[in-house]
């Protein structure tokens, strides 16, 4: 249940921006790229290197992966924090299979 300002609405807060972040920076990154490459294309040159497109492609890989690590940190950390003050018994991680 997401009530204003309880634990879970905070928790489910974070992770939007944090997803609303990672988008931005892939827009950033992206944006530049496709209307530098449309300028070039006007121009008569389209010399779209795979060494340009594979760089943007790590770059946007990483945004993704630090997105999720960070995204991971505030579920176990409002998971502890559910703990202590006692809201539930368990964190909601997955338990390993006996």
């Amino acid at each position: 249940m997401l009530a204003c300002f309880s634990l879970e609405w905070l928790k489910a807060l974070f992770i939007w921006a944090i997803i609303i972040v990672v988008v931005l920076l892939i827009l950033d990154l992206l944006v530049p790229y496709v209307l530098g490459k449309l300028a070039t294309a006007r121009s008569g040159g389209l010399a779209a290197t795979v060494s340009e497109a594979l760089g943007i492609i790590a770059t946007a890989l990483r945004y993704v992966f630090w997105g999720g690590v960070a995204i991971l940190v505030v579920v176990v950390c409002f998971d502890l924090i559910s703990c202590v003050i006692s809201h539930s018994g368990s964190l909601s991680l997955p338990h390993p299979p006996r």
